[in-house]
């Protein structure tokens, strides 16, 4: 069947899109881009189905930045969900056209399940609106992964993305350093956050919704950097480096101890998989010395988890998870509703669960948080199995998932939209197998983002 006999189900599609717009807008000034939405996405879908890779990489190399930029103030919608819709909306035209065979069958079962899970608790809800909102996030993962381990990659697609993921983190980076060191105050219209400490400090979250937020984006992304600058491939360590020394000063300056934890369990199981064993010995203890008697601020950042009646210590969020689990039996089976965890929690002033699976299992209830560690678990032995020896890319990716899995005991990291849409796509990357490249498959959008110096493929 040819894409003319299927335009019917491609302006079905459209038509949903276009109400769901429409719904979403209703007496609001965003309103105006309903038509630039109603001649723009039947274009745009058939545009997908041409150049994907093309459309994916300049998502993935702007989307982390559009989080501040918002329609009607903060509570309004914000442009990366607007970006993420039309893009959701491209892809799932793509997937239906063009389905394909999964390279996992397994993990896509394993995250359908979950979308029908979550897509039950957002019909019990105690607030729909959220749930459904968070639910389309879920969504959106499951289609582009869905979509990337259906096509043919080949080495020089997986260059693209991952240089485009790689450039993504330039500009969070260099705003969050100039706003600490410089007191920068406003870019582009939006004040920087500037989180105070009880240290005295300050904390920059750069272009995000906050300093963790920041701090675990840079992880997975960083994760990655830094398996490649060990284990060279496709980049040379004259882009790598520097790029890699930018990631982590940005990183350091969110004060983001979760984040840190992580990164260096991760760091340490990705150097151990490369080889560096011996080195580990050596400079492993050097290294926690110096950063405790040297780096400002590091010993007193850690040493506040230790106080009471505050947010950021864990004696505190020890008390918000044992409230959490207090409630919990009041909604066991499908939970409050996804995406609802600070309304209907609302411990002490309303805080995030600071935590994944508390947040699960007051959300989705029993089925879902059960249903999400099966699908994490899943991801982890089929990217152990994906890694080859030597690849560092791949075990960049697999030290990502050991940094998300580690994370997730102290803050919300498969939750955070701008962590798990790139954690996803290198998910996907790493366990699709490369395919020879094909004289004529989309020449065009395998040279568009080539810039790195010396690459190789």
């Amino acid at each position: 069947m040819t894409l003319t006999d299927r335009r019917p189900l491609l302006f079905a599609l459209t038509s949903l899109v276009l109400v769901a717009v429409m719904l979403m807008w209703r007496g609001h000034p965003g309103a105006l881009a309903i038509p630039v939405v109603i001649f723009g996405a039947p274009l745009f879908a058939l545009y997908v189905l041409h150049r994907p890779i093309l459309i994916l990489s300049m998502f993935l190399l702007v989307v982390v930045n559009l989080d501040f930029l918002r329609i009607g103030g903060e509570d309004g919608i914000s442009f990366d969900i607007v970006l993420s819709m039309v893009l959701l909306y491209g892809f799932l035209v793509r997937v239906l056209l063009k389905p394909g065979e999964s390279q996992s069958p397994g993990l896509e079962f394993l995250m359908v399940l979950f979308l029908l899970v979550a897509g039950a608790s957002v019909l019990v809800s105690v607030f729909p609106a959220q749930s459904l909102k968070r639910w389309g996030r879920e969504l959106e993962y499951v289609v582009i992964f869905a979509f990337l381990m259906r096509f043919a990659l080949t080495a020089v697609h997986r260059k693209q993305i991952l240089l485009a993921i790689l450039l993504s983190s330039i500009f969070p980076a260099v705003v969050a350093i100039l706003g600490y060191f410089l007191g920068i105050q406003a870019f582009l219209g939006q004040e920087l956050y500037i989180e105070s400490l009880v240290v005295g400090e300050a904390r920059a979250r750069g272009t995000l919704s906050h300093p963790t937020t920041l701090a675990l984006y840079l992880m997975v992304v960083g994760l990655v950097t830094f398996a490649l600058v060990l284990r060279p491939k496709y980049f040379s360590r004259a882009f790598l480096v520097p790029l890699f020394s930018l990631q982590m000063l940005a990183f350091y300056l969110s004060y983001a101890r979760t984040g840190w934890i992580a990164f260096f369990i991760a760091a340490l199981v990705v150097a151990w998989m490369l080889g560096y064993r011996k080195w580990l010995v050596l400079l492993v203890p050097v290294a926690l010395f110096a950063a405790w008697k040297i780096l400002p601020n590091f010993q007193e950042r850690l040493l506040t988890a230790t106080a009471t009646g505050q947010e950021n210590s864990l004696l505190w969020r020890f008390g918000l998870w044992a409230y959490s689990l207090d409630i919990f039996p009041r909604r066991p089976v499908l939970g409050s509703g996804v995406g609802t965890f600070i309304d209907y929690v609302s411990y002490q002033q309303g805080f995030a669960a600071h935590q994944t699976w508390i947040r699960l299992l007051l959300e989705t209830g029993v089925i879902g948080c059960a249903t999400f560690l099966g699908l994490t678990l899943a991801m982890g032995r089929k990217l152990k199995k994906a890694v080859n020896g030597w690849d560092g890319f791949q075990v960049g990716v697999f030290g990502a998932w050991v940094g998300m899995m580690v994370g997730s005991l102290g803050a919300g990291t498969f939750g955070l939209p701008s962590v798990a849409v790139y954690f996803w796509v290198l998910v996907a990357l790493a366990i699709n197998p490369l395919g020879k490249q094909e004289p004529n498959s989309e020449t065009s959008d395998e040279t568009i983002l080539d810039l790195s110096p010396g690459s190789q493929v």
